[in-house]
């Protein structure tokens, strides 16, 4: 099983080919059980004469329709071996997106949600670092405690699906409602596992992002502690403030519970760290247009712990080979 999968893209689709015998022997006994139906009305001898006479080709027809059958499905399975002798590699940053997924965040004064607003924006800011490649990206998402979702990664479409399947309401395991602990919006924590995501290699490379309300109801300054351990780092911080500021909103969910935006801890955690704070408010993010600005201008490199070269996909030969077997089914079929 491990050798189908380091050869093939979809290693469980190859297995179907274990099905083709059975579809050969379904078509034998259907054939056995039509001569034996004929028999039943006509001698031996003359029961050839009831029979059609085989096709000429027929012999190459059926190898044509089982083969070609066989190389579509395989190339279906994308088959891949060899390497690149040069792979392009991208010079980039690295980039740790950080979410807000607390409570507040389901507020509606920046509709539809502050948290769609937030998760909308990091959608489309990887649709478009995934047009020019080369950035590595790491997702944390903090509420109550914070979690590592997406480690540093090439894969653009992996980080979208992530955030995607992103819903306040269930939340990832470390985020959910504990028996000992109150919730919050522990910013501090997700500083720390920021500075975990990211790739020591890539020291003066790396920027983080965050999109939050910083509406921590327990208020007791815990985005401190992890201020002050990215700073010594010298990883940017750009804070981007999600809701309104002055009239406050209900919280969902929780009766009598009001928030709104707090600018302060964000603020304070750009100003600290080298970064840039940027307003919202009740719009989208501008997270594209500032990366574009602020960050993509910056000098990138590639990692040390790069990874390695891929297998070369060697799926159109297969195509090729299939498309010329049901030519070839065409073909006798119209000499006949």
């Amino acid at each position: 099983m491990n050798s189908v999968a380091s050869h093939f893209a979809v290693p469980w689709l190859p297995w179907l080919l274990l099905g083709l015998p059975l579809v050969v022997a379904a078509q034998l006994l259907i054939s056995w059980r039509r001569r034996k139906q004929l028999a039943k009305f006509a001698q031996p001898l003359p029961l050839a004469t009831l029979i059609p006479p085989k096709p000429r080709w027929r012999w190459l027809k059926t190898f044509a329709v089982s083969t070609g059958t066989t190389l579509l499905l395989i190339a279906i399975a994308g088959p891949r071996w060899g390497h690149d002798a040069t792979p392009e590699v991208v010079p980039g940053r690295d980039i740790v997106l950080v979410l807000d997924m607390s409570r507040s965040m389901l507020a509606t004064d920046a509709p539809p949600t502050r948290f769609d607003r937030a998760r909308n924006a990091l959608t489309d800011l990887v649709q478009a670092l995934r047009r020019r490649g080369g950035h590595r990206l790491a997702l944390v998402v903090l509420g109550s405690d914070a979690q590592i979702v997406v480690p540093l990664t090439h894969d653009y479409a992996h980080v979208i699906g992530k955030i995607a399947a992103l819903d306040v309401e269930v939340p990832p395991a470390r985020l959910r409602p504990k028996m000992d602990a109150t919730s919050g919006t522990r910013l501090g924590a997700a500083l720390k596992l920021a500075t975990q995501a990211h790739d020591t290699t890539m020291a003066g490379f790396q920027d983080v992002i965050v999109l939050s309300d910083g509406d921590d109801p327990l208020g007791d300054a815990e985005w401190q502690a992890g201020l002050r351990e990215i700073a010594a780092l010298g990883i940017p911080v750009h804070t981007i403030g999600i809701g309104d500021p002055h009239d406050f909103s209900p919280v969902p969910g929780r009766p009598g519970a009001e928030t709104r935006l707090r600018e302060h801890p964000l603020r304070e955690i750009a100003r600290q760290t080298g970064g840039h704070y940027l307003t919202a408010y009740r719009d989208a993010p501008p997270v594209v247009d500032f990366f574009k600005q602020r960050i993509e201008p910056k000098s990138g490199t590639t990692a040390v712990s790069v990874t390695p070269p891929q297998p070369r996909s060697q799926h159109m030969w297969f195509y090729l080979a299939a498309l010329v077997l049901l030519a070839t089914i065409w073909i006798v079929g119209y000499a006949e």
